[in-house]
């Protein structure tokens, strides 16, 4: 019988100081199971040393089959991910983050409840251990948010085990700018999901701080307008009518209508049209990550 096969899929910049440790973990807490591993690094445009460091990785753990695809411009970590997930022909895929506060300990548990028929299994944080509490409770308040707008899991992660189904209908949707965590928890398939504890980083700083990086607000703005995009263009356009009806009224009981109202309404009517733009814009960005988009998909 032919063994099961299995992709684990990390998207990454600049990690040359958590890759050793990484995938020594990963591979202890795999190398007993009967399972073909393929470790697929998308590199996001590192500027350190993270290539070399998988050279002497794919040496030294030459038991795992490996895929390293270099980006020639920043994509993101999601963006990342759904690269992966086009490069792989695997039974099913886990993506993580490469900073190990997701542990790779989790997989064989993931991989027994994905072999009992879920075709998706997720990881629910039930602590986030070591995190400035600032993020912590920044994070907080931009879940709450989304889950108000959307049915995605409460404190879902991007720690998840998908099956080779669930990979051909993401990769189906032609959308490389996906808010996947959000798509993946209301696909109507066989599903679970494991608690664990988040930790810390394991070495270094966040390349995607709250202050230095637009990529966390990328994702809440991904997260509000998922599944959500309806209500939120349908209270746009209830704001709108208000205040375009409302000023003129102003005018009409004042007995005037001056050019500061004028003006204002002009503006809010322009802010209207551009906020609607943008969700649009959000909802329909294609980025076609293909070949172009990377120097070399090495095996």
């Amino acid at each position: 019988m032919k063994k099961k096969t299995l992709s684990v899929i990390f998207s990454f910049r600049n990690e040359e100081n958590n890759l050793h440790e990484l995938i020594e973990r990963l591979y202890n807490s795999l190398k007993e199971l009967s399972i073909e591993i393929e470790v697929i690094f998308i590199n996001d445009c590192s500027n350190d040393n993270s290539l070399n460091v998988i050279e002497e990785i794919k040496n030294k753990y030459q038991s795992f089959q490996f895929q390293v695809v270099t980006t020639i411009k920043r994509i993101g970590v999601t963006e990342g991910v759904i690269l992966g997930l086009k490069n792989t022909s695997s039974d099913a895929a886990v993506f993580l983050d490469s900073d190990l506060q997701d542990p790779p300990e989790l997989i064989p548990e993931l991989i027994s409840k994905w072999k009992e028929g879920n075709l998706i299994v997720h990881t629910i944080r039930s602590r986030r251990k070591n995190e400035p509490i600032l993020k912590k409770l920044l994070s907080t308040i931009a879940y709450k948010i989304i889950n108000a707008f959307s049915n995605s899991l409460e404190n879902a992660g991007d720690y998840k085990l998908i099956d080779r189904k669930i990979i051909d209908y993401i990769i189906s949707l032609e959308n490389d700018s996906l808010y996947l965590k959000g798509e993946l928890s209301i696909i109507e398939a066989k599903n679970d999901k494991i608690l664990y504890e988040r930790d810390g980083r394991y070495s270094g700083e966040s390349h995607y701080s709250l202050l230095k990086s637009l990529n966390p607000y990328h994702e809440l703005l991904k997260g509000i307008y998922f599944n959500s995009h309806k209500k939120i263009i349908t209270i746009l356009f209830v704001v709108n009518i208000l205040l375009t009806f409302t000023i003129p009224l102003l005018g009409f009981f004042h007995k005037s209508v001056n050019f500061f109202e004028t003006i204002l309404l002009f503006l809010l009517n322009i802010i209207f049209y551009i906020l609607i733009g943008v969700l649009f814009a959000i909802k329909n960005k294609k980025t076609s990550i293909n070949k172009t988009f990377y120097y070399h998909n090495e095996k």
